[in-house]
């Protein structure tokens, strides 16, 4: 809001992306938490290429992942138990904040800007919260 009403670009990059600019190690699996039991991931490869975002649970995850890898981001936290049994490290600073990753990208051009009025979410899997299907009427009858 803030940027469409001040006419500045924005910098645009994927939750999961911009937690694998914190980390150079590949191959790298970044997880979040999306609770339920299931983590949103996406596994960043050495060959520089990644997969696409998933929802699943954590065993489904694990039996994808390469030799090798690392995990970062705040599920990798909250998995770290999981994670150690299938002889997955869990990077130290695996939850680190990373809006100063996003930065530097920015800074260096890593990044297009964008113009904030295009700008549209994209999200892994729908949101649980359903629109109402009915209309909360006054009791007086107008609306």
């Amino acid at each position: 809001g803030v940027a469409v009403s001040r006419s500045v670009p924005v910098f645009v990059e994927s939750s999961l992306a911009v937690r694998a600019r914190l980390c150079e190690h590949r191959p790298l699996l970044v997880l979040l938490d999306a609770r339920k039991s299931r983590f949103y991931s996406q596994l960043f490869h050495a060959d520089g290429t990644a997969s696409e975002p998933v929802d699943k649970s954590l065993s489904e995850l694990l039996t994808t992942v390469p030799a090798g890898t690392v995990a970062a981001g705040e599920g990798a936290v909250v998995a770290a138990g999981a994670l150690a049994a299938a002889s997955i490290p869990v990077l130290d600073d695996a939850d680190a904040l990373p809006i100063e990753a996003l930065g530097r990208a920015a800074l260096r051009g890593g990044l297009p800007a964008m113009d904030a009025a295009a700008v549209q979410l994209q999200y892994v899997r729908p949101p649980d919260a359903k629109r109402p299907t009915h209309l909360l009427v006054p009791p007086d009858g107008s609306a």
